[in-house]
This record gives structure tokens, sequence and C-alpha cells, in this order.
């Protein structure tokens, strides 16, 4: 069972053997039915999932890709991109452990725990941030909804924020983050939202 976000897509290959999914974009939730003789392989750039029975979820995003097991165990290969010398990297990841693959080393950070229930509640249309940069947090709005944020300035896009927002209420992550570190607001139409910093501030905000 496959549940995609908004803005995702993958193409399915079934053969007698491995069960193969590509992810191209976006963010996947796999369900997978356990078949020992017949592993469940997602590729997602340079990211190789492998899984025999469990849930976990594929995302790509600017720069990496990221990892989370819901339940059971996976295998995570990361091949180093063309032309460089080192050799593949294998992890192995169990329930509620995250981990991130750079696009472009090839390079796995430290693996993470985190709750597994809200890394992937976008599912139930529940957005969590936590320490993640307000450009990766106006992406995921974007993805769900009409009405587009746009961030002008490279420092305001840098800030790293925390937070539990409704994937239809866009509104809702303006007024915060407008509140937190004191931004313009500019609205262009009915449909676009630009954000502007108004201060040097740095940090983490959270909600």
């Amino acid at each position: 069972a496959v549940d995609l976000a908004p803005d995702s897509e993958i193409r399915v290959r079934l053969r007698a053997r491995e069960r193969l999914v590509l992810l191209d974009r976006g963010e996947v939730l796999f369900h997978v039915a356990k078949n020992p003789q017949r592993p469940f392989i997602v590729t997602a750039a340079s990211t190789q999932v492998r899984a025999v029975g469990t849930a976990f979820d594929v995302r790509r995003r600017v720069g990496g890709v990221a990892v989370t097991v819901v339940e059971g165990i996976v295998s995570v290969t990361t091949q180093p991109p063309s032309g460089r010398a080192a050799a593949p990297a294998a992890l192995s990841l169990g329930a509620g452990d995250q981990v991130m693959i750079s696009t472009a080393t090839g390079a796995a950070t430290a693996v993470r725990r985190v709750q597994r229930g809200p890394a992937v509640a976008w599912v139930t249309n529940q957005l969590n941030f936590d320490n993640e940069p307000v450009s990766e947090v106006v992406r995921s709005f974007n993805r769900y909804n009409r009405v587009q944020i746009q961030v002008l300035d490279p420092s305001l896009a840098a800030r790293r924020v925390s937070g539990s927002f409704r994937t239809t209420d866009p509104e809702s992550f303006v007024a915060f983050i407008g509140s937190v570190t004191g931004v313009s607001v500019v609205r262009q139409g009915a449909d676009v939202i630009l954000l502007g910093s108004r201060s040097n501030a740095t940090g983490a905000a959270k909600r």
C-alpha cells in the first residue's frame, strides 16, 4: 500500500523475484507485505531502501533523501555520485530511526530517533517540523495548497523552526513565523504570499 504526498511521482516495476519502486520526486509512505523471496526495493536518487515486510517513509527533498522507519527493519544503501572514489555505504534502520542522505556526496547523517507518528503525520493532513529550515517548511505547504508562499530573504529561508500545522492552513504558518521573527508579509492577489525579513535575528523558532 502506497500513500503519496502531493506533487509526488513514483514508477513501479513488479518482477518475479523483487518489487521495485523509483521515487522521482516528493514523499511516499510504504506499507510492505512480507515476502522474503520477493524483497521490496525503493530507489531515490543515489539512495536505495530495501525491505521485506515493514512500513517506512521516503522523501526526496532539495539536496537529499530522508528515510524514516515506522515498523520493522530496512536496509539503506547509499551510492556515491559518479566520479567519487568512495565505496557504497550500508545502514540498518529499525522502527523510529531516521537518516538523511546527501544527493551531492552520498554521505549519510547519523541515524536519529524520531517519534514515528508525527514523522508521517502528513498522511492525516498534519505537518510536523523539528528544527527544519523555513525554505523546507514553505516547500511542504506549497505542495498542498493553491496559496503559494515565497521567501525573498535567503537568511530567513535558512532559519530553522519547529511546529505543528494543518496541511491546508498556510495562514497559520505565516502568522506564526511573522510573530516570532518579525518578517514582512506582502500579499500579491489571493494566491501569493511574500515573506521578507525585517531583521537579522538568528536562531531557531518553536511553536
